[in-house]
């Protein structure tokens, strides 16, 4: 089974009310005044929770004279828990939902309601903005110049250099004053070649990973930790001090009596990034966190960590 549709059934589960709607089709096919009047839910509400339930596959729909009969399907019902969480393609799809978050990072960062701030320097991200135009255009159907530029303008006021990057990245073609849409990739479709260029540049935007050590240049105590991002978690760090929130009360007492300048944030190691863009870092950072807590030994009089648990 596809995992996004096993995601998508157990999401359709996830409510009381869908539920209640499955148990009363376990006994009969019914319609959705029936189910309305037995489970005292509203008409709208029952038909939006079938619409869940039809997409996720749970249940089928047909005409019976003159009402619509709602019935569960018997095949997914018979699947185990086994089948359900048995995938074949989880690394795919880890990759495609990491791509879709980088695009949706980029759609967040260049458009505020609906229209484009600017133009991005880097050429994927710009690709990714051009795929938000093109999806405003029918594949197959011809456009005058003035439909395009009326259409883009709606999103961007430059509409000549939209148009002009869109025949550029040949996204539409141009013959005469007619112009068409060559090839629609779509939200989260795009080309294998295009994929590729997402991971190398969600590689590159990856923040720098290892271990920090925060010293204390007075009596020369350390604490050392691990975070998928050195920069930000050592801001944070310094934030949290300086307004007393730490959540290491002995660093935060030292910091307090002896004031800032004491104390010095550095990165100790870094971790190199993978080539996949869907990889997990946790037990990596864990492991490089334990080697050097075992070689700092920053506990009791020399350090602020407390000792870890025996595994």
């Amino acid at each position: 089974m596809e995992i996004s549709h096993s995601i998508e059934i157990m999401k359709s589960l996830a409510d009381t009310s869908r539920l209640q709607v499955l148990n009363s089709l376990m006994e009969k096919p019914q319609y959705v005044e029936e189910l309305s009047h037995r489970l005292n839910l509203a008409v709208s509400t029952v038909s939006f929770h079938l619409k869940k339930l039809e997409k996720a596959g749970l249940v089928v729909k047909k005409k019976d004279q003159y009402y619509t009969m709602y019935s569960l399907r018997g095949d997914v019902f018979d699947l185990t828990l086994r089948e359900l969480t048995s995938f074949n393609n989880m690394n795919k799809f880890a990759q495609d939902e990491r791509i879709k978050k980088y695009r949706d990072k980029v759609i967040k960062t260049f458009f505020k309601r609906g229209k484009l701030i600017k133009l991005p320097v880097q050429r994927k991200k710009k690709l990714i903005v051009l795929d938000e135009f093109l999806q405003k255009f029918k594949t197959g159907r011809k456009y005058s110049e003035k439909e395009v530029n009326d259409i883009i303008t709606t999103m961007f006021e430059d509409y000549c250099t939209v148009r002009r990057l869109m025949i550029e990245e040949r996204m539409m073609k141009r013959n005469g004053g007619v112009y068409e849409v060559v090839s629609k990739k779509g939200k989260g479709n795009l080309k294998m070649a295009d994929k590729k260029e997402l991971i190398k540049e969600y590689k590159r935007t990856l923040r720098p990973m290892g271990i920090y050590i925060v010293k204390n240049l007075v009596n020369g105590k350390i604490l050392i930790g691990s975070s998928k991002d050195l920069p930000g978690r050592l801001n944070r760090f310094k934030f949290e001090l300086e307004f007393g929130t730490g959540a290491n009360k002995e660093l935060l007492a030292d910091y307090k009596k002896l004031g800032p300048d004491k104390f010095t944030f550095e990165v100790l190691d870094e971790l190199e990034p993978k080539e996949d863009p869907g990889y997990d870092y946790t037990e990596d950072l864990q492991a490089l966190e334990d080697l050097w807590l075992d070689k700092l030994r920053p506990f009791g009089d020399k350090g602020y960590n407390k000792i870890p648990k025996k595994k």
